[in-house]
């Protein structure tokens, strides 16, 4: 049965919440209150072999208080909004206040830095007509569209159904106070295959706040299926230095790494190669990576950051120059910056090229295309990157034949110096999206 859930009405009630927190704390008598309240109802069903699994409903509610007293702070959370509940949970924040070092740099945006009439950005769908027995059957025929005349070579599938809506509310004793409203809804399908001693794994999903911007399902279920028979029976690679070819999947991890390097987390704890490296050269000439916060429906979009500042668009890098860091208030105050309003992170960077995968194939001619990574293997304190990976080796621009159980190295500083080319191909169910990345090359590691 589905969860009844009015987004305005939960609205004004999670905003009277806030406001009766904040004037607690202010009687209590601290220097400076944040309050974070969430409301979020989900429905999830999965499916295994064409046959339904799991069904599970969702309602959570948190909220999160930081007191500020003096230079020291505090912050405790609950899930249960009865007064006696939140006013434990406040006492608490208090009490942990009491105990912590004065950290001039944990401050409160003021008043006249604060957003006040955040844009409306189109981040809320209802999925109306989804049950769960409308989910049970989109995951069924999701895995029955992957079924193909190579039945036999699959041994497992699997698929997925979510859908997610929620509010939340921010309010600070500095005079902030905004919600919003959000979603998130999603398919995935996954396929087992297996030939002799192979056996390898296809995945596909499809992603997004509205659910009249998903992808057909029974596409999912294609593809995943077509993954896992396309990577049956690998093959290893000589060791050695050869083109590379990230799609747009890993590619976009690896580009994510880039915006971990520069944010201020690790920018002020020393433990980024990037550090002190602003004004400098770091991807070719071409390249320029913008955020774009304000994209209607976006994955990543948001009117207001995690400090309650205005978002904006902006170039981390411009022709290929590291123009500013991910800073948020915090991270700015220990560095002695100015926030870029990215408390939270990036927002909507996209980064796309004008030539389909194919095409890059064809102008790399020979090389290796890497569809999958595993293990963590990025050393963010000295760039050095080693993760094994699986794809595809091509030549002539053309697929020869699955790659298995090797291992791709280079320094994250000379790599992205070496960038040769970015496809069409950009993947938009990320926050931070690319297409597909070119690389002349890159130490191979094979068996």
């Amino acid at each position: 049965m589905a969860i009844e859930f009015d987004p305005s009405e939960e609205k004004k009630t999670l905003i009277a919440w806030a406001e009766k927190l904040l004037d607690l704390a202010v009687k209590s008598g601290v220097d400076g209150c944040e309050v974070n309240i969430s409301s979020q109802v989900g429905l999830e069903v999965g499916s295994r072999l064409c046959k339904l699994e799991t069904i599970e409903t969702t309602l959570d509610r948190s909220m999160g208080v930081t007191v500020f007293r003096g230079n020291c702070r505090g912050t405790a959370s609950c899930s249960d909004l009865s007064i006696e509940s939140v006013k434990r949970c406040l006492r608490s924040a208090i009490s942990i206040s009491e105990h912590t070092n004065p950290d001039i740099a944990a401050t409160l945006a003021p008043f006249d830095e604060i957003i006040h009439d955040p844009l409306d950005l189109d981040l809320y769908h209802d999925w109306a007509d989804l049950s769960a027995e409308s989910a049970t059957k989109i995951a069924i025929g999701a895995e029955g569209a992957g079924q193909t005349d190579k039945n036999e070579f699959i041994i497992n599938s699997e698929a997925n159904v979510s859908s997610h809506k929620g509010v939340s509310v921010m309010a600070t004793s500095e005079g902030l106070l905004v919600a919003q409203k959000t979603s998130m809804h999603g398919v995935s399908c996954s396929f087992l295959a297996e030939n002799g001693n192979s056996r390898e794994y296809g995945y596909s999903y499809t992603r997004g706040r509205n659910p009249n911007a998903l992808r057909d399902f029974s596409e999912i279920g294609k593809e995943a299926s077509v993954k896992a028979l396309a990577r049956l029976n690998p093959q290893k690679l000589p060791t050695g230095e050869i083109p590379v070819l990230f799609n747009p999947e890993t590619a976009s991890g690896l580009l994510a790494q880039f915006f971990s390097a520069i944010s201020g987390g690790l920018l002020f704890r020393n433990a980024s190669f990037l550090n002190n490296r602003l004004n400098s050269k770091v991807f070719p000439n071409w390249v320029t990576l913008t955020e774009q916060p304000h994209i209607l429906s976006g994955i990543g979009s948001g009117a207001f950051d995690s400090d309650g500042l205005p978002t904006k668009s902006q170039a981390f890098v411009d022709k290929g120059i590291l123009q500013k860091y991910v800073l948020s208030l915090y991270s700015a105050n220990r560095l002695g910056l100015s926030s870029t309003h990215n408390g939270g992170g990036v927002r909507n960077v996209i980064f796309s090229g004008d030539k389909s995968q194919a095409e890059l194939m064809k102008s790399i001619d020979t090389g290796f295309l890497v569809t999958d990574m595993m293990g963590q293997g990025a050393n963010l304190v000295t760039g050095d990157y080693s993760r094994g990976a699986s794809g595809f080796w091509f030549e002539k621009g053309e697929i020869k034949h699955p790659v298995h159980e090797v291992t791709v190295a280079s320094n994250l500083a000379d790599l992205f110096l070496s960038l040769a080319d970015v496809g069409n191909d950009t993947d938009l169910r990320r926050n931070i999206a690319s297409g597909s990345m070119a690389f002349p090359k890159m130490m191979v590691a094979g068996g």
